[in-house]
Formats: C-alpha cells, structure tokens, sequence
C-alpha cells in the first residue's frame, strides 16, 4: 500500500468520522429541542393541574358551607317554620 493510498484511506475514514459527528450533533439538537418542547408543555400542565386543584378545593368548601346552611336551616328555621300559628 503506497503512502497516497494509505493517505486516502485516512482521509476518507476521516471524512466518515465527521459525517458521523455531524449526524450525532443533528440529533442531539433534535432531541433536545423535543426535550424542551416536552418541559415547556410540563410547566403549563402542572400550571393547569395547581389551577384545578384549587378549583377543587373551593368547590369543596362551597359544599362544606352549604351543608353546613342546611344544617342551620333544618336545625333551627325549617321546624319554626311549621309550628302552628295562633291567630
């Protein structure tokens, strides 16, 4: 094998070397975009879900207050209310 031959040899496997750095860098670009896309929807997602939650627990104490006014209601109002009246 002469030296040009060996040369070409070397410069060839060094030209594939590179064409597989390049597609390794390509990809790791892709990938981490996909990753950012995937954590911006995360952040909103958890944002959502923090939102919901709350929703939740006021809806839960709405329904805490209205049972406690029907409470009241039956307790104390509901049974005036049927009490017979004198005229």
């Amino acid at each position: 094998m002469s030296d040009v031959d060996h040369f070409k040899m070397l410069q060839e496997q060094q030209n594939l070397t590179q064409r597989d750095l390049e597609d390794q860098m390509r990809r790791n670009r892709d990938l981490h975009e996909r990753a950012t896309v995937v954590d911006i929807e995360y952040t909103r997602v958890t944002k959502d879900l923090i939102t919901a939650n709350g929703h939740i627990d006021q809806l839960r104490n709405e329904r805490a207050n209205l049972r406690a006014e029907k409470n009241i209601w039956d307790v104390s109002i509901l049974p005036l209310a049927l009490w017979p009246r004198r005229c």
